[in-house]
């Protein structure tokens, strides 16, 4: 395993656009230590701020207490699609299948809604499917 001093050398000899494509497309798999000097260089070089944020963000993991309190603050919160507090929230998946002649169209939406909408939006997938769906 490289030090983080030889890191650092090595991200000087990048390009920017290596540095852009670490942090858009690498930062998640990059150690603690590592992270700090892609900042620094990002910082160093004049790159877009927003990188960094981006690295923050795909890096901010939630801790399960974190994840358990968000959890619990969603469930009780009015539903999106009917204002309504017709109990706790769910998430629900969702999947319409429309045929054409010769292309097929598979979508499925993720819905955090009451229990009545997503009744709602199961049949109008179910349906959709049915009549739209059935040839492919």
């Amino acid at each position: 395993m490289r030090t983080v001093e030889e890191i650092r050398a090595n991200y000087k000899k990048f390009t920017d656009s290596k540095i852009e494509d670490l942090a858009k497309n690498e930062s998640r798999s990059l150690r603690r230590e590592i992270l700090s000097v892609l900042k620094d260089e990002i910082i160093e070089r004049n790159l877009d701020p927003n990188l960094i944020t981006w690295v923050d963000a795909e890096n901010n993991l939630l801790t399960e207490l974190e994840k358990k309190n968000l959890k619990e603050k969603i469930k009780h919160l009015p539903c999106p699609t009917c204002s309504k507090k017709n109990g706790e929230l769910k998430g629900y998946e969702i999947s319409t299948v429309v045929s054409y002649l010769i292309y097929c169209d598979d979508k499925t939406e993720i819905k955090i809604t009451c229990k009545d909408c997503a009744k709602k939006y199961k049949l109008n997938s179910i349906l959709k499917t049915i009549f739209l769906g059935w040839w492919s």
